[in-house]
């Protein structure tokens, strides 16, 4: 459980950072979406990393409860 807790936490850390350069790019007029620059305008790829953070954000919410 402790692994699972870890990864969890570190992937969610990672998206919330990832969003926050989504939204300092708005507000300077950049594209700053690291996933859509990655997958180079994928949206499969983009939309299953979205859906892959998202999953291992409810997990460590889960996990966190639990301790």
């Amino acid at each position: 459980m402790n692994a699972l807790y870890s990864l969890s936490f570190v992937v969610t850390s990672l998206g919330a950072l990832l969003w926050g350069m989504v939204g300092v790019g708005g507000f300077i007029g950049k594209n700053l979406n690291v996933i859509s620059f990655i997958s180079k305008g994928n949206s499969t790829i983009e939309y299953s990393v979205y859906i892959f953070i998202g999953i291992c954000s409810v997990i460590y919410i889960w996990v966190s409860s639990i301790k």
